[in-house]
């Protein structure tokens, strides 16, 4: 993680990422590394809480039909 320059960036996000979500909308997969990426905080006060993530994972936003293969 400490080599993305920005996880929102889609190019570091797919460097990372498991090459078979590419039928996955890319937004949807770069909001769930987002989350996986706050979960692993070095700090634990810096982390969501379980009710958070869950919160997190059922309101994800709706996101466009552009998945990882039409990169």
């Amino acid at each position: 993680m400490s080599e993305l320059s920005q996880p929102s960036d889609a190019a570091s996000v797919l460097a990372v990422v498991d090459s078979r979500l590419h039928s996955y909308p890319l937004a949807s997969v770069i909001n769930l590394f987002k989350i996986a990426i706050m979960c692993v905080e070095e700090e634990s006060c810096a982390r969501p809480t379980m009710r958070e993530v869950v919160h997190m994972l059922t309101n994800l936003p709706q996101s466009t039909t552009t998945t990882l293969l039409a990169l």
